[in-house]
């Protein structure tokens, strides 16, 4: 005769046998046994804490979502993205994940707002339809650069437009002007003005994390040549600019003088934006990355799987 624990093993491993192999639902199974439902769910867990069940999953992405969990972990995060682009700048899956990451953060009537960058460009290129009802898609600074490099916010914002078939503002202003009297008019003007408040109620924003240096040697990036008082910058110890602001290693704002003549968003006004996305990668940028991060100013990073491993 068997003891009641023997019996209530068999049971046990009969009934996840059923479930896991099988395929039988739990109101079949308790059909096939004569108990109930309820208890039906409660000997399955029991099955697991026993272990008689394990489970195990083959993931081909495992390395990238360790160091996902890590970053997320470490500084914070909402989430994180990390790809392995095989050298690639931009490739197709990491458009393809963006556009996953994207569909899930935009809803129905939300304003998208974005940033300039090579990588927000380039992605716009590759990006895929954002099916939603409604939207817009909005710049958060004006121009950098004197010639057209197809990477400004304007660029950006036409491009993703375009691709999610939906309405886009342009902000037609430089970012950076020749001094604080300019910019306190052009702000005054009613089309810069309203765009800037609509860029200001976003819902979900892709941002760009800018290093101020081009390369690991320190060589000044040129698109921040022209920026007001760039010394002064680097006597602060700046080194990543987000939106219309700058941060030192800590994360922390470095004022001076030249702010009062950035025409965009700062990097405050993130904070009223319910999902920031932050967008880099590369070894030049880690510093700047770990600015952002340290100073809580995005909500998901999103990275390529070399940079990922230097942060």
């Amino acid at each position: 005769m068997q003891s009641v624990s023997q019996h209530e093993t068999r049971m046990l491993l009969k009934i996840a046998t059923l479930y896991y192999i099988g395929e039988k639902s739990q109101q079949e199974i308790s059909e096939i046994v004569g108990i109930s439902r309820p208890q039906i769910s409660k000997m399955l867990d029991a099955a697991k804490k026993k272990g008689f069940v394990t489970f195990s999953i083959r993931d081909p992405y495992s390395e990238e979502h360790q160091y996902e969990r890590t970053l997320t972990h470490q500084y914070g995060l909402l989430d994180a993205l990390v790809v392995d682009t095989k050298g690639d700048f931009v490739n197709q899956y990491l458009a393809d994940e963006v556009t996953m990451l994207l569909n899930s953060a935009i809803k129905d009537g939300d304003i998208f707002g974005i940033m300039s960058g090579k990588t927000i460009g380039a992605l716009g290129k590759q990006i895929g339809r954002i099916k939603r009802k409604n939207i817009c898609v909005v710049p958060f600074v004006g121009g950098m650069t004197e010639t057209l490099d197809g990477h400004e916010a304007n660029d950006n914002a036409q491009r993703f437009s375009e691709v999610f078939k939906c309405q886009c503002y342009q902000l037609n202003t430089p970012a950076f002007v020749s001094n604080a009297a300019l910019a306190e008019a052009l702000l005054k003007e009613p089309m810069i003005s309203r765009v800037l408040q609509i860029a200001k109620q976003s819902n979900v924003a892709l941002v760009s994390i800018a290093s101020l240096y081009q390369s690991t040697d320190l060589a000044p990036d040129p698109v921040f040549q022209d920026i007001p008082d760039i010394h002064a910058l680097r006597k602060h110890h700046a080194v990543a600019g987000l939106c219309g602001s700058f941060l030192d290693s800590n994360g922390d704002c470095v004022d001076f003088p030249g702010m009062t003549q950035i025409i965009g968003l700062k990097a405050n006004d993130l904070k009223n934006i319910p999902k920031v996305i932050g967008i880099a990668m590369g070894e030049h940028k880690v510093e700047a990355i770990k600015a952002v991060l340290r100073g809580k100013w995005i909500d998901i990073l999103v990275t390529d799987l070399n940079t990922a491993k230097m942060l």
